[in-house]
């Protein structure tokens, strides 16, 4: 079951309809959809909802585990973060999150992680994380270089947002007692 969590900055509370507007707003940006794997970009709403509506089946069925990132201070919506099983690696759990454009560099995605990565160890007990991302998001792999994640693969994929093929760079986590085990 799917619980809600914090950090210092955000409450993190399983993604439900009443985020839908925030969700649609924040990823639909074409300088979010840019630094994702996967959202095309323009992301009209009937694709929106549909990917939602998948993070919230995923959540009741409890083949994953989707935030949304809610600001303390005001409760606005500052993105999504999720556990879920790897489509490179089936046995696998990967983490992926994306921060809306006005919360960028406030520090909201290094605590995110940081707090699910620790959820996923110490209550979950997975002893260890994917994570992928485009090669030029710098931002993004600077966090998951502070996180102890290795960078292990490369590989081409297709960005639905820029319209070309861009490297995918996979990264992998282990807790401290596993770090030497691949």
């Amino acid at each position: 079951m799917i619980r809600p969590l914090s950090t210092a900055q955000t409450e993190l509370v399983p993604l439900n309809d009443s985020h839908f507007e925030g969700f649609f707003r924040g990823i639909s940006k074409k300088s979010v959809a840019e630094r994702t794997i996967t959202v095309p970009h323009p992301f009209v709403e009937k694709q929106a909802r549909y990917w939602f509506d998948y993070y919230l089946a995923s959540n009741n069925e409890g083949n994953g585990y989707h935030w949304a990132i809610m600001l303390k201070e005001t409760f606005d919506f500052a993105g999504v973060i999720s556990l879920f099983q790897c489509p490179l690696f089936k046995d696998k759990t990967e983490i992926g999150i994306w921060i809306a454009k006005d919360y960028w560099h406030q520090g909201i995605g290094r605590e995110t992680l940081s707090r699910i990565t620790r959820y996923a160890e110490e209550d979950l007990k997975l002893s260890s994380l994917v994570a992928t991302h485009i090669s030029d998001n710098f931002a993004i792999a600077h966090l998951f270089h502070e996180l102890g994640f290795i960078p292990i693969q490369g590989k081409e994929i297709y960005s639905n947002a820029r319209k070309r093929w861009l490297t995918r760079v996979v990264q992998f986590w282990k807790t401290n007692e596993n770090r030497c085990q691949f």
